[in-house]
Parts: C-alpha cells; sequence; structure tokens
C-alpha cells in the first residue's frame, strides 16, 4: 500500500495504552479508565492482548453501492465464539466517535484505514436480538493518488464487501463488568445457558471490516473472479482472508485425456506376380485366352444348373 503520510497519523498520531495508535486525549481517558477496572475485567484483557476483540457476519447488510457505503448489525446479544455475550443496553462508543471513527482493515493499523463509521445505534436483528447497528462509509481514491486506481486499498475492500459477500465485522472493546450469567439474565437472555461470561457494561472502541467465510474455496474463487474483473488482490487484503498469492495463482487448464492410440496394423505386401517356370510370354499368354475361352463354353450349362436349383428341381 502506497502511503503519502505516516500511517499512525491517520489514527491519532500517538501510541495508546492498548497497544495501537489513537489521539492523545483519548489515550489519556482510557489510562484512567483502565486503572479503575476490576481484577477480573483487568486478567481479561491481559489473557486477550490488552483489548478484547469480537467478529461475526451480519444477519442482514444494506449495501449501499453508490455510496461506497453498507449498514450492518455489526454485534448483537448472542453468544460469540469465545462463549461469551455483550448486552446491547451496556455498550458505549464515546471513545470511538472521539478518536476519530476510522474503520480499519482486520484490526490492522500498519495500514491505512479502509473507511469511516458515519454512526452507530442501538438496534434489533430480524429474529428480535438486540445488537448495535452501524454504517461504514469505504474512502474514495483521493486526489492525491498517482498510482493506478486498482491499487488502492479501501477501494479494493470496497468491491470485495459490496460484490463479494465479504461482510463481516469485528469490534474491539474494554469490559467496564464482567459476571458469569445470573438466573435473571437466564430469564431474559435463555440462549446464554452455559456462557462463560456476560458484559453487563463495556466500552466500544473500534470497529473493523474482518470478512467471515467458513468455505475457503469460496473465498479462493471470489478473489480469482475478482481479479478476472481487474480488481487487485494485494498481500494485506490476501492475508486477511487466510490466503498467500500461491493460493490463488492461475492455473493452466488440464489437458485432456486422449485414450490411447492401437497400434498399427503390419502391412502385408501383395504376393508377387511370377510368371510360371519354363513358359515363353506367347505360351502364357496362349494358356490365359484356353482357359477364358473354355470358361466361356461351360457357362451356359452352370446357369442351367443355378436356375434348377432356385427351381427346386434337383
Amino acid at each position: 500500500m502506497r502511503q503519502h503520510t505516516k500511517v499512525i497519523d491517520h489514527w491519532g498520531g500517538s501510541e495508546g495504552p492498548l497497544g495501537f495508535p489513537m489521539k492523545s486525549a483519548v489515550a489519556k481517558a482510557l489510562e484512567g479508565v483502565l486503572a479503575k477496572l476490576s481484577g477480573d475485567c483487568k486478567d481479561l484483557l491481559a489473557a486477550r492482548g490488552g483489548i478484547c476483540r469480537t467478529a461475526r457476519m451480519p444477519e442482514t447488510v444494506e449495501l449501499l453501492p453508490g455510496e461506497l457505503a453498507d449498514v450492518s448489525l455489526i454485534t448483537t446479544e448472542a453468544k460469540d465464539l469465545d462463549n461469551e455475550c455483550l448486552f446491547a443496553e451496556g455498550g458505549d462508543w464515546t471513545y470511538w466517535e472521539q478518536n476519530g471513527k476510522q474503520v480499519p482493515w482486520c484490526h490492522r493499523y500498519d495500514c491505512l484505514p479502509v473507511g469511516e463509521g458515519l454512526w452507530i445505534k442501538v438496534a434489533t436483528s430480524a429474529g428480535g436480538m438486540a445488537g448495535w447497528k452501524g454504517k461504514t462509509r469505504y474512502h474514495a481514491v483521493p486526489d492525491w493518488w498517482d498510482a493506478p486506481k486498482a491499487e488502492w486499498f479501501p477501494a479494493v475492500v470496497a468491491h470485495y464487501v459490496l460484490t463479494l459477500n465479504l461482510r463481516g465485522k469485528s469490534i474491539g472493546f474494554i469490559p467496564l463488568e464482567m459476571r458469569k450469567p445470573t438466573q435473571k439474565d437466564l430469564e431474559a437472555r435463555p440462549w446464554l445457558e452455559g456462557a462463560s461470561w456476560v458484559f453487563p457494561k463495556w466500552l466500544g472502541l473500534e470497529w473493523s471490516v474482518a470478512p467471515i467465510q467458513s468455505n475457503p474455496e469460496a473465498v479462493r474463487l471470489d478473489v480469482k473472479r475478482a481479479k478476472l474483473a481487474g480488481v487487485a488482490a494485494p498481500a494485506e487484503l490476501l492475508l486477511g482472508l487466510g490466503l498467500k498469492a500461491e493460493d490463488i495463482a492461475d492455473e493452466p487448464p488440464p489437458e485432456p485425456e486422449l485414450p490411447p492410440k492401437a497400434p498399427p496394423l503390419p502391412k502385408t505386401p501383395p504376393p508377387p506376380q511370377q510368371q510360371p517356370a519354363g513358359l515363353t510370354t506367347s505360351e502364357a499368354r496362349a494358356m490365359i485366352d484356353g482357359a477364358f475361352a473354355k470358361a466361356l463354353d461351360e457357362m451356359p450349362a452352370m446357369l442351367g444348373d443355378q436356375i434348377a436349383r432356385a427351381r427346386g428341381q434337383v
């Protein structure tokens, strides 16, 4: 990815307490939040590398190609892959808004952001489950970009999101409260039976475009289809999809299998025409003429026999 300015400047200019860049004011505020967390919350963050993240494929995605944007239910109260649940009403996205609302690709802050979050709000899924819905607008090719437009990474990501069904979203958060699900929790949310943790209050700090695809072969086909349409497949995108360049290398079509050829039949030379020994040419000709004349003489009798047999006469 071509970088005309320092990447860190696009994320706020300073290194935050969670291992990724952010604005200085937000970083200082988060230091105060982290210092007041309970022991369980601190231990969980330490085990997760400083920030908790959870990804999912939205139940519904509203695609807005004309705006180069999509609207997705980026998180719900369903148990995630870590067997945990974020209560929707306990989410707070204030720090995310103060930090610029930039949207990275697969939580990668060594690359430029691929878009920005225009808004986020509490919403309900088609199945009636509470969650948070957000609108992501992808960055169009800027005027200062002097490389081919097909190499502008945010536009490449937008193409994959809007046309190839790679629409997963992942959020990063800090738990402000956490506990095992209580009986009251289970009565309100029966699907939490057996959950490891629930988070009644949490601080949303980021959401990321993080394609989730269960079928690796489908991903390979999507990437190859995009290449045929003239859309680049840069290393950053392949890495986020769990692919390598050799996974999508153009493969020549296999040669058709032909049945083995039968060996040629041996050629039998015609028998040599030899003249009977001891005869001259005139003598041989006289013998042939005599045999021909004899055959003509015998032909009427032969025909008579054949006619008699045909009539049943013996």
